[in-house]
């Protein structure tokens, strides 16, 4: 009995052979996706053609927008022949709305400047000026 234990004790190769095994799982954070405040996408898209001219300018944003940061910091350029006097905003959270005092006047080009300084409402600025155009049927 003495000598199989000697035996055991100094065995080189086991069988079965031993495999590596798992203490535990280690559960990282999943990665948060960081977004940075900017326009998402317009409508009309910038250097669109054909639009219809009884259309109104939809801006989504990246996150909400702070209303109080609108006034003043969008610009509106079209011909000098053009009647559109003024364009109303207004939001709904992420989208911004323009509507013209007037229909679009027929094959002319328009542009829209969103200024840096609107922010979202976690006080994020766009940073750049965002500009996009767009030419009426």
């Amino acid at each position: 009995s003495i000598f199989l234990t000697f035996l055991c004790a100094y065995q080189i190769s086991c069988t079965p052979k031993p495999e590596p095994f798992v203490l535990g799982v280690l559960a990282l954070p999943a990665a948060t996706e960081v977004t940075a405040f900017e326009v998402s996408s317009t409508s009309p898209t910038n250097k669109e053609t054909n639009v219809n001219r009884n259309t109104n300018i939809s801006i989504t944003f990246s996150k909400n927008l702070d209303n109080s940061s609108i006034s003043g910091n969008i610009s509106f350029s079209q011909p000098t022949a053009n009647t559109i006097t003024s364009l109303t905003a207004t939001t709904n959270n992420r989208v911004l709305t323009l509507r013209p005092s007037t229909i679009f006047d027929a094959n002319s080009s328009y542009s829209i400047t969103l200024r840096s300084a609107i922010k979202s409402t976690t006080t994020e600025t766009l940073g750049t000026d965002y500009i996009f155009r767009f030419t009426t049927q």
